[in-house]
């Protein structure tokens, strides 16, 4: 898998977070183009659910949790596919993250499915640079990926990076059938686990993720 890195910048401005008695919203948008029709949005911390949400006939949904550490998540219809984090930092794409406290709400904005694809580019969303399909000239698969870089905006994050594994053991995996193949978010959710304002997904002064 190559990662095409397109670097764009983005202002950042100190909000904290940590507080781990406190719910993570996330919401996004299933866009158009899945072998299946997505039904179900599903978190698994391993292989247990511990949250879920029904897709909307608009294609969104919103749902949150406390704080936890590797996470998937999961698109459910005849199938399923899994959202994939490509991380503009590492050059790596995560297929688990974490959550460590209570930021901002975050919206995924569109979560388009990739299947086997492995080329992204790095954009800032409206910087001009990606189409209405979510890809820019080269035909990479655009994503927004602020780094937050631990940079201590987030109070209590100790430890909980990303392992850069997939920690399920497969048993939710059957039960929500045959694998469809990736999707990716427009926005991914950050890697150091706070969602604390510093990227557009999380900023829900920027158009709730630019959708």
């Amino acid at each position: 898998m190559r990662v095409q890195l397109v670097l764009s910048f983005v202002a950042f401005a100190a909000v904290g977070c940590g507080d781990n008695t406190q719910p993570q919203v996330l919401s996004g948008r299933i866009a158009p183009g899945f072998p299946m029709t997505v039904q179900t949005v599903k978190l698994l911390e391993g292989s247990h659910v511990i949250a879920s949400a029904r897709v909307a006939v608009d294609g969104r949904f919103r749902l949150w949790t406390l704080p936890k550490r590797g996470l998937t998540l999961h698109l459910v219809g005849a199938g399923r596919s899994t959202v994939v984090f490509p991380r503009q930092a590492s050059g790596g794409v995560d297929r688990t993250f974490s959550i460590v406290g209570a930021g901002v709400d975050f919206d995924l904005g569109a979560i388009r499915y990739v299947g086997t694809a492995g080329t992204f580019a790095f954009h800032t969303t409206g910087d001009g640079a990606c189409n209405a399909d979510g890809q820019d000239a080269n035909g990479a698969e655009c994503v927004d990926d602020a780094n937050n870089n631990d940079s201590g905006s987030c109070g209590n994050n100790d430890g909980e990076q990303q392992d850069g594994s997939d920690s399920s053991d497969g048993a939710a995996d059957s039960q929500d059938g045959q694998d469809q193949g990736d999707a990716v978010a427009e926005h991914n959710f950050p890697s150091d686990g706070c969602a604390d304002g510093n990227d557009n997904g999380g900023d829900p002064q920027d158009g709730e993720g630019g959708d």
